[in-house]
């Protein structure tokens, strides 16, 4: 999970609610995100139901994963979808239900780290987008930030954390930012040449 939001999933208080845990991933692996959402989930009082991976358009790549969820994986979510349902209606009681059992490492095994092109390690955390002169200060990429780490009054700043997650690479209508550290950019350019095929097609987990 990426670190700056599993704080915000674990201050989540579910008081016995039902939840599906869901993990997206740019066609690498998905290593032990799954596991790691449901057991934060589950320890914040939510019961989990079902639980799926889906392979999706990497955010730092344009290339990666591209046009995913494409339409057979929407066809595999639908019946997912109804798998639930049928699952659910099938309980005798809530009281019955486990937590889902899904992929992965349990306790957590450790994050998948980027590594240069002689194998060392990386540290891409501090890295944030940069913006061109081309930036009109409309204000977009400050609202769409997922983080609010985009300064409102100077949208050329960022103030706060970076995940990456290029929501304001992709938004800005004028093309005005982007990312140019080298580091960044070599781990963006691996995943692509090493993790673009084989087609990771979606798991579910009921």
């Amino acid at each position: 999970m990426p670190n700056l939001l599993i704080k915000y999933v674990a201050s989540i208080q579910g008081q016995g609610a039902l939840a599906v845990p869901i993990v997206c991933y740019g066609n690498r692996n998905y290593d032990d995100a799954l596991m790691e959402l449901r057991n934060t989930l589950e320890a914040g009082g939510l019961r989990t139901l079902a639980a799926g991976a889906f392979s999706c358009q990497h955010a730092f790549s344009q290339t990666q994963a591209a046009g995913r969820p494409d339409a057979s994986d929407l066809t595999i979510a639908s019946g997912f979808a109804y798998q639930i349902a049928q699952k659910l209606a099938a309980l005798p009681s809530l009281e019955a239900l486990s937590p889902v059992s899904v992929s992965g490492n349990d306790p957590l095994g450790p994050y998948y780290t980027p590594r240069d092109r002689h194998g060392n390690p990386i540290n891409i955390l501090k890295v944030k987008p940069k913006t061109s002169q081309d930036c009109t200060e409309c204000g977009l990429c400050a609202e769409e930030c997922p983080l609010g780490s985009i300064d409102a009054q100077d949208p050329k700043v960022t103030l706060g954390p970076c995940m990456k997650c290029n929501r304001c690479v992709r938004l800005c209508p004028q093309g005005a930012k982007f990312f140019d550290d080298p580091n960044y950019l070599y781990h963006k350019e691996e995943l692509e040449a090493q993790f673009s095929f084989p087609r990771r097609e979606p798991e579910v987990f009921l």
